[in-house]
């Protein structure tokens, strides 16, 4: 047996022991949770907490049946997209050099979705505290980009230093007898192969990367260990708090939220299924009487105590209660969330440039030879800055101010009123639209000689009316200031439509 395969085996022993270690599986039943919050998909974990306080079936039984309703208060997914959507809800400019590479880089973007793909990466890693970007050239899609969770992803982390990954094992799905089944990747710096629990289900290749083609994103350093499994256990907790309240308030409502009818008396002889609403009169035998009980309770403490988990939570991310509720507020309102924005930006700088790095070593196995990059290509990622919440006026004057000062340029109002506009190319053509579309609004105008403050209640006169006037004036059959007035407001001095 070669040198090569006893490595082989030996890499596959260790891949299947870390599968089968019981604290990996833990650690994905843990990040499988976080997924499945930022998914809306929270309802078999609210049933285990009411299973876990309530002991009683009986009570079990009477709060079961609202809690697909309780899902209606997302918090989880509401902060994380409030932190995470500033980041790349306007494109980050990227500029790649030599000026050449441009043009195959934006192609490889645009078919991997590389703008869609870097959001969701965002998000999850708000979520999860970890993601993955998987590069890859697929002969029929072209470049991929896979954005991978710590719930499918189990990494060897290196011994000299345990933040670092020596391998990555992801899972994937693929079709074996006509079953979907998941199967293990591995990936080192030199070979990939796949594997399950038992056997190597495909011969290790040699993919010649020099690493492996994946970029590691970390929403905070970490000391000691590869993973961070309970930074924003706080928000997991406030959102099963809050579905739980939520399911109480529905009970409350549903047991103790009307008024019950009560009949008294010799009840005996009263007809059956009588239908009670507003259109029909009950009949009631002689002796018998009917009264109401008022069973209705107040849920304000389940509601505040809502209210008030979700405002502190939120402080606890650097969201405030405006912000939560969509109101317009002050740029020192939100310093908190843009604290942890500009945290964001520092590890997706990052992010951007090491997958650039990866891009370059994988688009040599493209098809297409347009849309392979140079290794000695380089990029430089500029993101855009957060979008006042505040009324249009007060904005506009912000951006001119920001001009003003060097610190914006007016390509950056272009892109965040069009998020669409990606390159510098794009936003001046979208400049000369603009600008070519007011050029003509003013030719006919200046056609039609209406003035350029003609509004509806002083439409002006025309160039005969406007002529005529000049001998008035000079005859002094009028003065300057009745000339004025009758070229604002017209010959006969009435109101339009008067």
């Amino acid at each position: 047996m070669s040198v090569e395969s006893v490595l082989k085996r030996k890499a596959l022993d260790v891949a299947q022991d870390v599968i089968r270690d019981p604290q990996d599986t833990a650690r994905r039943k843990t990040a499988q949770r976080r997924v499945d919050l930022y998914l809306d998909n929270g309802e078999s974990i609210l049933r285990n907490e009411i299973g876990r306080i309530f002991r009683k079936p009986e009570v079990r039984a009477r709060i079961e049946p609202f809690i697909k309703m309780a899902a209606s208060q997302s918090l989880f997914k509401r902060i994380v997209d409030e932190i995470a959507r500033p980041v790349y809800s306007t494109p980050p400019v990227r500029r790649v050099e030599p000026a050449e590479q441009q043009a195959p880089f934006m192609a490889l973007a645009t078919e991997s979705r590389l703008n869609e793909k870097m959001d969701l990466a965002c998000r999850l890693v708000q979520a999860c505290n970890t993601a993955w970007l998987f590069y890859r050239v697929n002969d029929r899609l072209g470049m991929v980009v896979d954005v991978l969770t710590p719930n499918m992803v189990t990494v060897i982390p290196d011994p000299d230093d345990p933040t670092r990954e020596l391998a990555l094992i992801y899972d994937k799905i693929v079709r074996i007898n006509g079953r979907n089944e998941v199967v293990r990747c591995f990936w080192d710096d030199e070979q990939t192969f796949m594997f399950n629990e038992t056997l190597l289900l495909s011969p290790p290749l040699y993919h010649g990367l020099g690493r492996m083609p994946f970029v590691s994103i970390h929403r905070r350093e970490r000391w000691g260990t590869y993973y961070d499994v309970t930074s924003g256990n706080d928000l997991e907790n406030a959102q099963v708090a809050v579905s739980l309240l939520t399911a109480l308030v529905l009970k409350l409502h549903k047991s103790q939220g009307h008024r019950q009818m009560v009949l008294s008396g010799d009840i005996a002889g009263t007809p059956k299924d009588q239908t009670l609403d507003e259109e029909n009169a009950l009949v009631l035998p002689d002796g018998t009487s009917i009264q109401t009980i008022d069973l209705k309770s107040d849920a304000t403490h389940y509601v505040s105590t809502i209210a008030m988990i979700t405002e502190r939570v939120a402080a606890n991310h650097g969201l405030n209660r405006e912000r939560l509720n969509q109101n317009a507020g002050s740029q020192v309102d939100e310093a908190g969330l843009l604290e942890r924005r500009a945290d964001a930006i520092k590890v997706f700088r990052r992010a951007e440039q090491d997958g650039f790095e990866v891009m370059k070593l994988v688009s040599p196995q493209h098809k297409d030879p347009e849309k392979r990059l140079s290794a000695d290509a380089t990029l430089k990622v500029d993101f855009t800055e957060i979008s006042d919440r505040a009324d249009k006026m007060t904005l506009l004057g912000i951006w001119k101010e920001m001009r003003s000062m060097g610190l914006r340029s007016v390509l950056d109002d272009i892109r965040a009123l069009n998020p669409e506009v990606e390159e510098d190319d794009q936003a001046w053509a979208e400049i000369d639209r603009n600008m070519a579309a007011e050029a003509e609004f003013i030719r006919r105008r200046r056609a039609l000689n209406i003035p350029e403050d003609a509004t509806q209640e002083e439409p002006g006169q025309d160039a005969k009316d406007n002529g005529a006037m000049g001998p008035a004036v000079r005859d002094g059959k009028m003065t300057r200031d009745d000339a004025a007035e009758q070229a604002a407001v017209g010959p006969d001095g009435s109101e339009p439509n008067e």
